[in-house]
């Protein structure tokens, strides 16, 4: 019976899922700049260039911890590279996902009200919605997440060797994103913990022994088939962390800021922001004497705390890993309120904080529906312009010139033979310009906040030199109108 019932929760869940994320899943959100760095270096992968950024298209690209990068560049080599099919690999690692709840469900010992709560919560968070629209490791992070969790609680339940899959699991994250590396430290104070009171430190041998094996095959990439070293790494992933720059817990002031405008969006999404994080607090205080729900709530507070203290800064996208533990306890909570009263409160609170969510999805769905199809883009953009050629465009646009030598404004030129764009410029190596200006117009693509102004000036400067070398040397051949990315105008290089 509890097996039919289970299979018609995820029957259920998973159509609202395919209702919620596959409409218009190439309109929204617009293309960000990180789903260009991941699959362009995917897509290497899938051709047998390695982990690399053949097309120096930025940093940060799962070169280095190459996760997400291996599974999307195996999907890839089976269904080809586009937008469409990468967020269609997302998508599904939403599946593997809601799949995989179930077993964590059994372990908190969760019923069929419990199972509903969360997967409504989860689903219907507007972080989770846009990180299974995304090209991003995220999807592939909470994943590992959830599995490293469950073989957790398996090992705190008695049975010790489960400790060695969940470690496995935890580091599987870190190679995917390394703001993971905080569940493995959590984890590790939770087992060690752990063995002393159960005068038995197998547990700690089992975790330690993962590490370092896991460490040494990471090494082993690291230097003889990237060919780098760790100096070079922590130059490249060592900027995340405060320490980097002298200050152990970096600005304190500066990091709240940035949360307060990056993730609450200033009071727009403040109740979202709090309630994730107050329900850690409010389930370790009333609820410590429940063993599991206080594990829980201390795994979810002291990532945040680790990722505010130590990180440079908290992306919002960061947010999905304390998301899941957030409405973790949510549930856990809802299932131990006996007292009427407080559990009627509890409840509209937590229904507050859905409809914040559920109004945030509408509005980003109601407000981008007329945006361009980045498929019609794609197409027209590979129907224009040769492939092998050499292409100066807007970083968004790398999909469709992906077989062709491409360099766009976040082109890292220290990496190429240029060093500069004003020397890719005089090389007179450039066959196509495919350039728009919506950049220019210094709002960010999902939240429409005001850019940064650094950034601004960086569009702004690249557009402006990259548009007067068009008009001077290339004639223009084609234009196409846009919602969303302007009018893209292609040049060719005039040939005396």
């Amino acid at each position: 019976m509890k097996r039919s019932e289970n299979l018609i929760i995820l029957f259920v869940f998973l159509t609202i899922f395919t209702l919620l994320e596959l409409p218009l899943i190439d309109r929204v959100p617009k293309v960000w700049v990180d789903e260009v760095w991941y699959a362009g270096t995917a897509y290497n992968f899938s051709k047998g260039l390695g982990f690399t950024n053949q097309n120096v298209i930025g940093l940060y690209g799962g070169d280095y911890l190459f996760g997400y990068t291996l599974f999307l560049g195996i999907f890839y080599k089976f269904f080809g590279c586009n937008l469409l099919v990468s967020k269609i690999f997302s998508y599904l690692l939403g599946i593997l996902f809601l799949t995989f709840f179930f077993f964590l469900a059994e372990e908190l010992s969760f019923g069929k009200q419990e199972k509903i709560i969360f997967l409504t919560f989860f689903l219907f968070s507007s972080t989770v919605f846009l990180v299974y629209r995304t090209v991003r490791p995220e999807a592939l992070k909470i994943l590992f997440s959830l599995l490293s969790l469950i073989f957790l609680i398996k090992g705190l339940k008695g049975d010790e060797k489960y400790f060695i899959i969940s470690t496995f699991f935890s580091l599987c994250g870190v190679l995917t994103h390394p703001d993971e590396i905080f569940f493995t430290l959590i984890f590790f104070i939770i087992i060690t913990i752990y063995s002393i009171k159960q005068k038995n430190f197998r547990p700690v041998f089992y975790f330690l022994s993962v590490v370092i094996l896991c460490s040494l095959f990471y090494l082993y990439f690291l230097y003889f088939i990237k060919k780098s070293s760790f100096e070079e790494f922590y130059f490249l992933y060592g900027r995340r962390l405060s320490a980097y720059k002298g200050s152990l817990f970096g600005e304190i002031f500066f990091k709240m800021k940035n949360l307060y405008n990056d993730y609450a969006l200033g009071l727009k999404r403040l109740y979202i922001f709090l309630f994730e994080i107050l329900i850690f607090p409010f389930g370790l205080i009333f609820f410590r004497k429940d063993r599991m729900l206080k594990i829980v709530s201390l795994i979810g507070f002291f990532y945040f705390i680790l990722g505010f203290l130590f990180m440079e800064r908290f992306v919002t996208r960061g947010f999905i890993s304390i998301i899941l533990y957030s409405i973790l306890v949510l549930t856990m909570i809802y299932k131990k309120l006996q007292n009427r009263k407080f559990k009627t409160v509890f409840i509209l609170l937590s229904s507050v904080y859905l409809v914040n969510n559920f109004l945030a999805i509408s509005y980003l769905m109601y407000r981008d529906r007329d945006l361009t199809s980045y498929s019609l883009i794609e197409k027209y953009c590979e129907k224009n312009v040769e492939k092998g050629k050499v292409v100066l465009s807007n970083i968004v646009f790398y999909f469709p010139f992906k077989d062709n030598e491409f360099y766009n404004d976040y082109t890292y030129y220290k990496l190429t033979e240029f060093k500069t764009l004003d020397s890719l410029i005089k090389s007179n190596k450039v066959d196509y310009i495919v350039i728009s200006d919506y950049l220019t117009e210094g709002v960010t693509g999902v939240s429409n906040k005001k850019e940064k102004e650094g950034s601004l000036n960086d569009f702004v400067t690249f557009y402006n030199k990259t548009q007067r070398y068009a008009e001077k040397n290339f004639f223009q051949y084609d234009s196409l109108s846009t919602s969303g990315y302007g009018t893209i105008r292609f040049y060719k290089k005039i040939i005396d």
